[in-house]
């Protein structure tokens, strides 16, 4: 038995009668029978239909009699015209989708959808306006938010674009594909955990570049302090000891007897220099140098062949290598 309560009811009892008077003094089969209660129902097997004309050439719904209400919207209906209105002015969903009377679909009455278990999409699912994926609060570490399980061999797991153009890929061994801007970290720090299973040829990262930039730059404000060139010279300032965090300086002087060398540390534990020539045992002339160290201050001194007279020769170059702490 399909049972119609309400105002609804009442109109199909109204069809039902305007056609059973149609059939003047045939006898019909009881198809209609009025309780004296709430409810007015329909039975012996009738199916309830809707037509949109006089004719009754255009069914638009119909209430199947072995279960399931059917829906035909006609070719004609205009764009602006649903084929379901649902008005719905109470806080009460305007519909909900009930498994042995436990709701598991439902349209609240400001429009959002809720649903329990999976939903399956065949071809693309378009989305006008934010897509927000809100994990529960007690949701287990095991499941995540957003699922994507893709049993194709070549195609990407996930795929970003900007103006139908690709710009980010997760393809489906793992890797992350940015295909234009850049890969930037806003908070927090960018880490790389390489498994204690890999092996050892294995590297944790890899910079693989096909141009002419740099490999790596690390910056500073915007300033770059670090930087690893296409042909793999390290330009910045490299520690001698990971552990100690002492810095090298490196410097070309040209000097006349006695030099202080710059560098910029705060404490000197060694520094050498050594001759930017062939020695010379002209008078006067440059024939080895030394260097001492006095607290924080080089001091780099150019000697004659006697080992003993400070050299006059002015503009001898010179190269000085200073270690210690920035």
């Amino acid at each position: 038995m399909t049972r119609v309560s309400g105002r609804f009811g009442l109109f199909l009892l109204a069809v039902a009668l305007a056609a059973v008077t149609a059939v003047g003094g045939c006898a019909a089969r009881e198809r209609i029978a009025i309780n004296t209660g709430t409810d007015s129902y329909i039975h012996s097997g009738a199916d309830v239909v809707l037509y949109s004309d006089s004719g009754r050439s255009t069914e638009t719904g119909r209430l199947d009699a072995a279960g399931g209400w059917q829906m035909a919207i006609p070719t004609a209906q205009t764009t602006a015209t649903p084929g379901l209105l649902i008005n719905n002015s109470s806080v009460a969903n305007a519909i909900e989708v009930q498994d042995a009377g436990t709701p598991v679909w439902s349209v609240s009455g400001s429009g959002a959808v809720s649903q329990t278990g999976d939903q399956s999409v065949t071809g693309d699912l378009g989305i006008t306006g934010e897509l927000a994926v809100a994990q529960a609060t007690a949701a287990t570490t095991a499941t995540p938010a957003v699922l994507v399980n893709s049993s194709a061999a070549g195609s990407a797991l996930l795929e970003v674009r900007k103006a139908s153009t690709p710009v980010v890929q997760v393809q489906n061994d793992g890797d992350v594909s940015v295909s234009a801007g850049d890969l930037e970290v806003a908070a927090g720090a960018a880490r790389v955990a390489a498994p204690t299973a890999v092996a050892t040829a294995t590297p944790a990262l890899v910079v693989d570049s096909d141009g002419v930039s740099n490999l790596l730059e690390v910056r500073d404000a915007a300033t770059p302090v670090f930087t690893v060139n296409d042909g793999g010279t390290v330009v910045g300032n490299v520690l001698q000891y990971g552990s100690s965090g002492e810095r090298l300086v490196a410097s070309t002087i040209s000097m006349t007897g006695t030099y202080t060398v710059s560098h910029g540390l705060t404490t000197v534990t060694w520094a050498m220099c050594t001759m930017g020539r062939d020695p010379d045992d002209d008078a006067g002339d440059a024939a080895h140098m030394t260097v001492e160290v006095s607290g924080n201050v080089v001091l780099a001194k150019m000697w004659q062949d006697d080992f003993v007279t400070a050299a006059t020769e002015a503009g001898v170059a010179a190269h000085c290598l200073v270690i210690g702490t920035p």
